[in-house]
């Protein structure tokens, strides 16, 4: 099975050591889904295994996965409905930017951002607002990410300038900060 499953992902960034590992088996029965034009079952798989904590994909293999749940919810009609959690986990977010005053405020915040896009991996404000506050928590590196998925997810958003700007100054800030 492993030798089928490294076929079918040839030129994917994606093989752990292990393939029976939870999240790889929703990765792949997602690609299976997508490849059967099951667009909301690919996009389920994929949001499975974004979400499973334990399990570290490599920042390469995690883009990937999250890239591929944006353009497929961008193929779904009608688009696919926002989890009340993530609805949740964004004003948690807010809260604790709001009420941040060092760091671990802000790292409070990353974490229910990140929650949120793990939740809906598609949803670009999810990505804007963790990417701001990446920032703000010195996670230099992962702000550009999130602010990339962001213009990833919305690529016609009337603040396309404005964020390629502030990626601009978050690699500023990231290269004083060496």
């Amino acid at each position: 099975m492993i030798a089928v499953l490294e076929i079918l992902l040839a030129g994917f960034s994606i093989l752990p050591a292990l393939a029976d590992e939870e999240p790889y088996v929703h990765f792949v029965k997602g690609v299976m889904a997508e490849q059967d034009g099951k667009f909301r079952q690919a996009l389920a798989h994929y949001v499975s295994a974004l979400s499973e904590d334990d399990f570290c994909w490599t920042p390469e293999g995690e883009e990937e996965i999250r890239q591929r749940a944006i353009k497929l919810a961008q193929k779904i009609q009608p688009p696919p409905a926002i989890p009340e959690k993530v609805h949740r986990h964004m004003a948690r977010g807010e809260a604790f930017v709001e009420s941040a005053k060092d760091k671990d405020g802000y790292l409070k915040a990353v974490r229910e951002f990140q929650n949120a896009v793990n939740s809906a991996p598609w949803l670009a404000d999810a990505y804007y607002n963790l990417g701001v506050v990446q920032d703000k928590a010195g996670l230099y590196q992962q702000a550009i990410q999130s602010l990339k998925l962001y213009l990833f997810a919305a690529p016609a958003a009337p603040d396309t300038r404005t964020v390629r700007n502030l990626i601009y100054k978050i690699e500023a800030r990231q290269e004083e900060a060496r």
